[in-house]
């Protein structure tokens, strides 16, 4: 009888227990569905500029919106086959190739305007005297509890067809995809084989492969998908295709030695 008491006791105070858990449940989702308020002064948002232009290029999913992170890795699914320097990409120099004058160059914060309570527009400028004065802006967007860059207005570039970020995306991928389908099958198969790291690539630390597997894994899916667009050209021929694949097999044995291993 006594157990059958101490049952029935632990039973009420579980039961208890749930109703409590319960109103705690219910009442826990009221407080998270409030979001925390962007920080909208012309100050916070200057100064999350400022915070972002410190992260690493390998870091860009600290500062990128979801939106344009993916329409960056869409951009950058396919191997660049093309002759020229065609890129794509975020960088606060507006992707100037090289450095013109003998004072270091200037990143300048510009005008910051508040679009409303999650967008905002940064006035930006590269300077690198006497050859360089480029201006852009920067799209953010509230994101994740974070000001976030949403996409980037080149007013120079817009006569080029390449005035934003996401527009350079959708038109150097669809370059690509048709680079792939017309260009001279032997140059495209010389542009895909001089993609194969060295081995001092996977060894040397001031390498992009070196102990990352993530650039490595992107390398292989950028030559698979390329590969099966260049199937679809009429230079194409199983034989190249066969030195892609031998291609990929040494990539993937030299990441298995130094990659994809505890060291």
């Amino acid at each position: 009888m006594k157990t059958i008491r101490l049952m029935i006791c632990a039973a009420m105070v579980l039961v208890a227990m749930g109703c409590h858990a319960s109103e705690n449940k219910t009442a826990a989702p009221v407080a998270a569905s409030v979001p925390s308020p962007a920080p909208t002064s012309q100050t916070a948002i200057r100064q999350r500029v400022e915070q972002m232009r410190q992260v690493d290029y390998e870091h860009q999913d600290e500062i990128l919106s979801a939106r344009l992170l993916q329409a960056l890795n869409h951009a950058h699914s396919i191997f660049n086959i093309s002759e020229d320097d065609t890129y794509v990409g975020f960088e606060w120099n507006a992707n100037v190739l090289d450095v013109c004058g003998d004072k270091e160059p200037q990143v300048k914060i510009g005008n910051v305007q508040v679009v409303d309570d999650t967008h905002a527009k940064v006035d930006m400028r590269y300077v690198d005297q006497p050859c360089y004065d480029i201006p852009y802006v920067l799209y953010l967007v509230w994101e994740n509890g974070n000001w976030m860059i949403d996409d980037v207005d080149y007013p120079e570039s817009e006569e080029d067809g390449w005035g934003n970020l996401r527009s350079q995306c959708d038109s150097y991928y669809n370059l690509m995809v048709e680079a792939y389908k017309t260009d001279p099958a032997q140059d495209i198969l010389e542009n895909m084989l001089s993609m194969e790291p060295s081995e001092e690539n996977f060894q040397d630390p001031g390498t992009i492969y070196y102990k990352n597997p993530k650039e490595v894994l992107k390398l292989i899916n950028q030559i698979n998908n390329g590969h099966e667009l260049f199937k679809k050209n009429p230079g194409y021929t199983p034989a190249m295709g066969q030195k892609i694949e031998q291609m990929l097999e040494r990539i993937s044995n030299k990441a298995a030695r130094y990659v994809f291993v505890e060291r």
